[in-house]
């Protein structure tokens, strides 16, 4: 299908220089409609059909809008749509100001009829495309990843947290915009739960080593606040495309509530139900202990 551009000028001849150049682009097809004022083409997006457009050209002095105000008010009406300005060659202050604003880019009106036109717009196309899968696809993981009860923090290559879902806020208690950029151990305070002594983050080891590390049994998370959880967790390394090491990820689970029903299975297994009191299988526990400690 031909990708249909939105033509947006007062001169109708930098307008027909325009449609003769897609017309004529060997990486088209491309087809165009041309408006001449900015509420014709406000109006016209407005519509339902608007999604037909996949870019615009627009000069920025218009019959009824001028400058900088003319771009904001189309990107204000459709930031989906790739826009780009046209300009005359030596106006570079604007054209700085209105790429930092959201343009793609911008076209001199000196070479309007060059082949570069039509690859220009193409280019814009597709990394508009690729930049809104790239949104669905990031949105769509992150949704996941606060839906599901496991904690999850990722850090770059130096250990500086860049990522927390929102079970690992509600554990830590640090939240995403306050934990981003703090080293691991500034957000995860970990200790052993007998000798209170404090536990590498295993995300550590996978940096330095660069492959998986489990943490350490008997390991208590202390909350921001000071309370604490025993969790159990694993930490792997994070690659791009060319497998070279930027960081890694641990996920991670509060234990207490699995260590408290062991330890409850436990004195029951070993105490009258009724009395409390130990029972049969504790004795004879103790006893053999016992034996085996004076045989020693």
């Amino acid at each position: 299908m031909a990708n249909r551009i939105l033509i947006i000028t007062a001169d109708c001849k930098d307008a027909e220089t325009l449609e003769k150049a897609l017309k004529r682009a060997q990486d088209g097809p491309f087809s165009s409609e041309s408006l001449t004022r900015l509420d014709l083409a406000l109006a016209r997006l407005q519509a339902a059909e608007h999604k037909a457009i996949d870019a615009i050209l627009v000069d920025l002095e218009l019959p009824d809008s001028q400058g900088l105000a003319t771009f904001d008010q189309l990107f204000a009406l459709v930031p989906s749509i790739p826009i780009m300005t046209l300009s005359d060659i030596d106006d570079d202050a604007q054209t700085d100001e209105v790429i930092r604003r959201g343009a793609q880019g911008c076209l001199s009106k000196g070479y309007l009829g060059s082949s570069l036109v039509p690859q220009s717009l193409r280019n814009i196309i597709l990394r508009k495309a690729v930049e809104e899968a790239l949104f669905i696809e990031k949105a769509r993981a992150e949704l996941t990843l606060n839906s599901i009860s496991d904690a999850v923090i990722s850090t770059d290559l130096q250990g500086n947290v860049d990522y927390l879902n929102s079970a690992a806020e509600h554990m830590t208690g640090w939240q995403l915009d306050e934990a981003h950029g703090l080293p691991i151990a500034s957000v995860m305070h970990l200790v052993n739960d007998k000798t209170r002594e404090p536990v590498a983050n295993p995300i550590v080891k996978v940096l330095q080593h660069d492959e998986g590390k489990v943490l350490a049994a008997g390991t208590i998370l202390i909350r921001r606040d000071g309370s604490e959880s025993a969790i159990e967790d694993s930490a792997a390394p994070i690659h791009d495309s060319a497998g070279r090491l930027k960081g890694a990820v641990m996920v991670f689970h509060d234990m207490t509530a699995a260590h408290a029903m062991t330890e409850k299975m436990t004195h029951l297994a070993q105490h009258d139900a009724l009395t409390n009191l130990p029972n049969r299988a504790l004795l004879n526990d103790r006893i053999n202990q016992a034996i085996a400690l004076a045989e020693r």
